[in-house]
């Protein structure tokens, strides 16, 4: 662990030490409020964030890929992959560090958003226990993009192909289950295929917690896909490494 807090420390560095990673979070929390009060937010005349929790994943779409595009990418690019297989860390420790750093950036974009929580607490006297739930909903949703991006980010040199890739995959993922993409998908898969389909968008679990339901269900559900996309990209960069 002392190794996954080592690269996890670095690459928060990175993060907090670049002018761009500012700007993501500006950005993301301008659009946040943009997407939260131009929907008729004080016509709602109900003091909650679940107007601002419907837009997140939307933004995550795009965030998520956009900071996770070049964990991998850039090193693969640049050569330093090279390097940095070549020093006393496995392939599971560079992983899970890149991870949890960018992780705890996307949190760090989303803890800023806590003006959001003081407007409606002035407004009236909402529920923060499902506020808080909302919250803890969406940093499992951010996680679970982030897993995917980096899977893209693995599989390719190129940021711009990680994160288009990303994009629409997460953006598939999310939407699934919708009944206009099911009626689509009936028509190429079998039934069978139709329900298993439908148990994988991101946004009906996300909904669920952001009810202020916490099932462990949906919390296993985005562990099962953040373990399973990071175990797909540790083996193509395990392969690498042997190669």
């Amino acid at each position: 662990m002392k190794i996954v807090a080592a690269i996890t420390k670095r690459e928060l560095k990175k993060y907090f030490y670049s002018p761009i990673a500012y700007t993501v979070v500006f950005f993301f929390l301008a659009f946040a409020s943009f997407l939260t009060f131009k929907s008729n937010f004080f016509e709602y005349e109900q003091s909650d964030l679940r107007i601002f929790f419907n837009q997140l994943p939307l933004l995550f779409i795009v965030l998520c890929p956009s900071v996770g595009m070049s964990l991998w990418a850039e090193e693969r690019k640049t050569g330093t992959i090279e390097l940095l297989f070549s020093l006393p860390v496995t392939v599971v420790q560079s992983i899970l560090g890149k991870y949890i750093a960018a992780w705890i950036f996307l949190g760090f974009a989303l803890f800023f958003s806590f003006p959001f929580v003081f407007t409606v607490n002035y407004l009236g006297h909402p529920d923060n226990v499902v506020i808080l739930a909302g919250y803890f909903g969406s940093f499992l949703l951010a996680g679970s993009y982030l897993s995917m991006a980096i899977l893209f980010s693995v599989m390719t040199k190129s940021q711009v192909i990680s994160f288009v890739t990303s994009v629409i995959s997460c953006a598939i993922f999310s939407y699934i289950d919708y009944p206009s993409i099911q009626r689509m998908l009936e028509l190429i898969l079998p039934d069978q295929l139709i329900e298993i389909t439908s148990y994988f968008g991101f946004i009906s679990h996300y909904e669920s917690i952001m009810r202020g339901v916490i099932s462990l269900t949906d919390i296993a559900f985005y562990c099962v896909i953040g373990v399973g996309m990071l175990s797909i990209a540790g083996l193509l960069l395990t392969a690498r490494k042997v190669d």
